[in-house]
């Protein structure tokens, strides 16, 4: 941020603490407070003059139904995740099932080696961990013996394996 102000380190933060300090004289701006939905709606009042009831979300930025329409995707991803977990579903089990579709022994996954198919099986593995058991990057590099960056590589590829088979990983590898 500060290359805007300056081209060395001491000349940008002298610019933008006067900058700053110029702001800070110019008092509170009507323009530049409040939340998304309040901004988009150009204030309270015309929020109260609307009829209709408005969705707002202080993380989201954008209109009504923009914040309904992210909220919704939002709910019915963390349903998925929970009806898997409540189905009984962990990583080893899936890790079973990957493993039989492979053809190989579920501890051949969950370990480091540069063996294909097992790079393929825990690519697989990480993907559906992560984007549908809640698995975070960390417990999956801590379970396995590899480096987070490594793992969020195996979750890309993953998402790559899975698209390329045609696997519609819920429905084939997890009988959903």
């Amino acid at each position: 941020m500060l290359r805007f102000f300056g081209k060395s380190t001491e000349d940008a933060r002298s610019a933008y603490h006067s900058y700053v300090e110029d702001g800070i004289h110019q008092g509170r701006k009507d323009e530049l407070s409040g939340g998304g939905l309040k901004r988009s709606l150009n204030g309270w009042s015309e929020i109260k003059n609307q009829r209709r009831r408005v969705k707002g979300d202080q993380r989201i930025l954008g209109d009504s139904n923009f914040v309904l329409k992210i909220l919704t995707e939002a709910d019915e991803h963390y349903e998925r995740k929970s009806a898997l977990k409540n189905k009984g579903f962990t990583i080893q089990s899936v890790a079973a099932k990957i493993a039989a579709l492979y053809n190989i022994d579920p501890q051949e996954i969950l370990s480091k080696g540069r063996r294909k198919v097992n790079v393929e099986a825990r690519s697989l593995l990480c993907h559906i961990a992560v984007h549908n058991l809640n698995a975070t990057v960390t417990e999956m590099a801590r379970l396995i013996g590899m480096a987070p960056s490594a793992i969020s590589y195996a979750v890309m590829r993953g998402k790559k394996i899975a698209e390329e088979a045609g696997l519609k990983i819920m429905e084939e590898l997890l009988n959903y």
